[in-house]
């Protein structure tokens, strides 16, 4: 049997790159590498750039990514499983991956071995399913784990051989705060107080085959990740839209989909998809629309063995910047507003666009007077009532090769180097720019 994975992302006089690359960014993809089972990493990026690495792992045992989550916080929680080289024993761990890479093990058990899936709920308790110990038993289970470690019982397998929780797979929390659960051919519902009942499937009568990564999307419906046997090792991918009554639809199916596993939505409702074997047999994610049309956002390294897939979200700030326009013309003026509640003492607004290889690009960020906005000098008082409206502007020199690029944008306290230890609030917005 086919293992389980389980996946349930500056400016102007900026010092230098690598200090405004330090974490993720808002609308950065998160994706969750297994690896080669002696490793594990984080990637964070944005389109058209390099993957750089959030958190990686490379311990004596042998390391697996099952599924993974974010916290309110912004936190990467990974839900890893260790097989010990040495002792031959195994265990599980739910891990927190800080946005500038700081890993700390927030619970450790053998229990957590055979948990194979993850999320937060509203209270950042984390709710995991774990399977049976062998065919003949019935131990599988729905856990809650507190903030504080204590291990609740949700729900338990009703029979043994038997799903549901038998082999389960990954799981959401649908708009009413249930946990819908994908396992095998189908798709179960299970209520904070353990009532189970069927939203897709039965055994022998189902579109799904082995069912994995899903979410639900704005209008309630679900999107579920499934490969199926093509026999001779051969396997062939699909991704479905199912809705809350049970009626199942193909978003698309067949190359270049081939082993899905983790899915999620982007901002404009395209379904992210990452794929662990690829038709060049390397790790993969792509992006498909609500139409089903498929499109690669990358394939191949350093993707090996990719599981799951996010979007990035900061946590809500008391400074907001963002870039207004994001395709230009070469010669046009790129704008920055910021909304800077009760901010107190001075600060200095910074800009800049970094190519997509994550160097700097080297130009300075004009401070100009736009019409109707406040002159911006080295730095600004700011009085209790906050600032909002156009802070900063550019000119995009007449030479620079079209293509995509970042703009990022930052906050910074007077007088010091921006970086993401100094930025105001931590917040700093990048936005891809894409100049014509």
């Amino acid at each position: 049997m086919k293992k389980h994975h389980c996946w349930m992302v500056f400016m102007g006089m900026v010092l230098t790159a690598p200090s405004l690359m330090a974490m993720p960014q808002n609308g950065d993809y998160i994706v969750l590498d297994s690896g080669i089972y002696s490793s594990t990493s984080v990637y964070y990026f944005s389109e058209g750039m390099s993957p750089n690495i959030l958190h990686e792992d490379t311990l004596t045992s042998s390391i697996y990514i099952r599924d993974g989550g974010m916290d309110k916080e912004g936190n990467v929680i990974l839900l890893e499983g260790v097989w010990d080289l040495d002792t031959g024993t195994g265990s599980g761990r739910i891990r927190r991956i800080t946005p500038t890479g700081n890993a700390e093990t927030v619970v450790s058990s053998s229990a957590l071995f055979r948990a194979t899936g993850i999320v937060i709920d509203s209270d950042e308790n984390f709710v995991v399913p774990v399977e049976a110990s062998n065919e003949n038993s019935d131990n599988g289970a729905l856990l809650k784990i507190t903030k504080t470690g204590e291990v609740q019982t949700i729900a338990t397998q009703p029979n043994a051989h038997l799903a549901p929780l038998c082999t389960p797979a990954r799981l959401c929390i649908d708009a009413d705060g249930n946990y819908v659960m994908t396992e095998l051919e189908s798709i179960y519902r299970i209520t904070p107080s353990g009532a189970i009942s069927t939203v897709y499937g039965s055994f022998g009568n189902s579109e799904l085959s082995s069912a994995q990564g899903i979410c639900q999307d704005q209008s309630g419906d679900f999107i579920v990740a499934d490969w199926k046997s093509l026999g001779d090792g051969a396997i062939d991918g699909a991704v479905y839209r199912v809705t809350d009554s049970g009626i199942i639809s193909t978003i698309a199916s067949g190359a270049p989909l081939v082993d899905p596993m983790g899915v999620a939505l982007d901002s404009n409702g395209n379904i992210l998809v990452t794929d662990e074997n690829n038709p060049g047999r390397e790790g993969a994610l792509y992006s498909i629309s609500p139409a089903g049309a498929v499109s690669t956002v990358r394939v191949g390294s350093p993707f090996v063995d990719p599981i799951g897939v996010a979007l990035y979200r900061s946590p809500a700030r008391s400074v907001e910047v963002s870039v207004n326009n994001r395709i230009l013309s070469r010669g046009g003026i790129l704008t920055v507003d910021v909304n800077a509640a009760a901010l107190n003492s001075p600060f200095d607004a910074w800009g800049g666009i970094i190519l997509p290889n994550n160097t700097l690009f080297s130009f300075s960020l004009q401070k100009t007077i736009l019409p109707g906005a406040k002159a911006i000098a080295t730095s600004v008082p700011r009085l209790a009532n906050g600032y909002s409206g156009n802070m900063l502007a550019t000119t995009i020199p007449p030479n620079v090769t079209p293509g995509k690029y970042k703009a990022v944008v930052g906050l910074f306290p007077a007088g010091t180097a921006p970086g993401m230890n100094t930025a105001i609030g931590g917040y700093l917005d990048e936005e891809i720019l894409e100049i014509k």
